[in-house]
């Protein structure tokens, strides 16, 4: 009978642990979302705060581990024939890991360079200006002037891609990454705004230097 009372009691602390848990974790999240939520507003990311993020790594890692145990005593409970107890805590793990999803991704969003937007704008531009200036480069003339003017054109926008190679490469790279790691709401669409800018700068590339040639 000692040993029933002593299992029983054990059993008890154990629950009244685990709710303690899921509340604490209930109100991580919420303050965790409202964290989130003003540093994206104020466009703050990841890199921007290194020591908070790294915090927050951590609480992640351990909140996931959590949800895990929580899954395996709902297992241990309907193997032992706990039916009830198993459905309530179950539920509870379902709402748990709903809120976690979604918070998770959020914090992916977080996690994007904070230079990527910015840099991306700023190639963008430029690559438009150069495609702009490349049609002075193809008017026929057999003026001296206008030839020499063409030679510093096309020298000054070769150049212009030159510089901008690395950026250009950071760019793609960097749009890559976020794609893959679900840093960004539609990332289809990124997928092909990084293919145009790689085509575009590709394209204007070969497009500069054959007029350099001729």
């Amino acid at each position: 009978a000692y040993k029933k009372i002593h299992t029983l009691n054990s059993q008890i602390s154990d629950y009244q642990h685990m709710g303690h848990q899921i509340t604490a974790m209930f109100e991580w999240m919420k303050h965790t979302d409202s964290t989130l939520h003003a540093r994206l507003k104020d466009d703050v990311y990841a890199d921007d705060v290194p020591g908070e993020t790294e915090k927050l790594i951590i609480e992640f890692n351990q909140y996931e581990a959590f949800l895990r145990s929580i899954d395996d005593k709902v297992h241990v409970l309907r193997s032992t024939g706990k039916i009830e107890a198993s459905k309530r805590l179950e539920q509870q793990l379902i709402l748990l890991r709903n809120q976690f999803l979604q918070l998770q991704s959020k914090f992916r969003h977080f996690q994007k360079p904070s230079d990527f937007e910015p840099k991306h704008a700023k190639m963008r531009q430029i690559l438009n200006d150069v495609e702009q200036n490349t049609h002075t480069l193809e008017i026929h003339s057999d003026d001296p002037d206008i030839i020499h003017n063409q030679l510093e054109n096309c020298l000054k926008l070769y150049k212009t891609l030159s510089d901008i190679k690395s950026e250009v490469e950071y760019v793609i790279r960097t749009g890559r990454g976020i794609v893959e790691k679900k840093q960004i709401d539609e990332p289809n669409d990124l997928t092909r705004q990084i293919d145009r800018l790689k085509a575009q700068y590709n394209s204007l590339g070969a497009k500069v230097s054959i007029q350099f040639l001729l």
